[in-house]
This record gives C-alpha cells, sequence and structure tokens, in this order.
C-alpha cells in the first residue's frame, strides 16, 4: 500500500478463457478476469476490475518445460488502479519423483515495481 506496510488484502478473481495446443509451440490460452480486493487500507476500502491473462507452457524436451505468461487488469471501480504481471516459470524433471524449477516474475501496481525470484527443488512422494 502506498504507506509502505503491509496490509492483509482479501482477494476473489473469476475468469474464464480458452486454450489451444499447438503441436510446434505448445499450449496456447487466454483468459479473461475479473477481480474484487477488499482491504481497509485502501481508499475505498475495495478495488474491483477486470482484465486479460495469456500465455504459452511448452515442453521442450521430455525433461523440461517452461511457461510464460502476462496478466494486466484495471481496477476501474473503487480503489482505481493498475495491475501487470509477466511471468517466465522453467522445469526440469532431474528424477520421476525430484524436480528443478525457476521461476521470475515482475509486477506493477500503481507506480510500485516488485521483481521476485525463486529456485526449487521439489521433491514428490
Amino acid at each position: 500500500m502506498e504507506d509502505g506496510r503491509e496490509h492483509m488484502v482479501y482477494q476473489l478473481n473469476p475468469g474464464g478463457g480458452f486454450a489451444y495446443k499447438h503441436n510446434a509451440t505448445g499450449l496456447w490460452y487466454a483468459m479473461a478476469e475479473t477481480a474484487l480486493n477488499v482491504s481497509g487500507a485502501m481508499k475505498e476500502t475495495y478495488a474491483l476490475g477486470a482484465g486479460a491473462s495469456v500465455g504459452l507452457i511448452a515442453k521442450v524436451t521430455d525433461l523440461f518445460k517452461f511457461h510464460v505468461c502476462a496478466r494486466n487488469i484495471y481496477y476501474g471501480i473503487g480503489d482505481y488502479h493498475n495491475y501487470f504481471e509477466a511471468m517466465v516459470q522453467a522445469n526440469y524433471t532431474v528424477s520421476s519423483n525430484t524436480g528443478l524449477a525457476f521461476q521470475i516474475s515482475r509486477t506493477k501496481t500503481r507506480s510500485f515495481y516488485q521483481t521476485e525470484g525463486a529456485l526449487s527443488w521439489n521433491i514428490f512422494f
């Protein structure tokens, strides 16, 4: 929030969309979304918006796949602002029950930018 402190925000984000599997590139998808955020820290205590997400999930080899996506939500009712996110995820299968995952994302809310990255070792049992 604008005061620099962390606040609780309750969110509801329903939507729907379509996916198309292309044999050469992978699974493409697009979704229309709505979003409701409620928090006492916002000027109007709520923000209602709509937007879209698009992405690609591609299997490069039997062991490696990646996911690229972007999402934009414009909150035009209540606390006016825009939310944008771009993300890249990559997964490498090490064995039948372990994997390595990498994710990096960049978000912009109002004039605040945030970049996050993660590297994970996944164990499935």
